[in-house]
């Protein structure tokens, strides 16, 4: 408890944001990639009486890396231009007119 009986805490094992870490939540929400400095000035935003905006307090979208993606970026690998045509077993035969056989 803190000295002014303001706020309370607990320690907890997880709370599934491991890639967002340090991180606290606060009653629904959760406050993500905190530093020393990020959570006091959280926890004076809070002692003000003002509402944080939860999330990440890096550049960040979500869980998504920091920054810009670095893999899986190539072009083709979302065009299909490198998939392959499927044979799905049990299923009819096409003819080259796309009728079945």
């Amino acid at each position: 408890m803190s000295e002014d009986g303001l706020f309370s805490w607990i320690e907890v094992e997880c709370l599934g944001a491991c890639v967002n870490a340090p991180m606290i939540q606060i009653n629904d929400y959760y406050y993500e990639d905190l530093t020393p400095a990020s959570l006091t000035t959280l926890l004076d935003d809070f002692a003000a009486g003002r509402s944080p905006e939860p999330g990440p307090y890096v550049d960040r979208d979500t869980s998504a890396p920091q920054g810009n993606a670095r893999v899986l970026v190539a072009e083709e690998l979302y065009d299909g231009s490198r998939a392959k045509p499927l044979k799905i077993p049990n299923t009819p035969e096409q003819s080259a007119n796309g009728g079945a056989e």
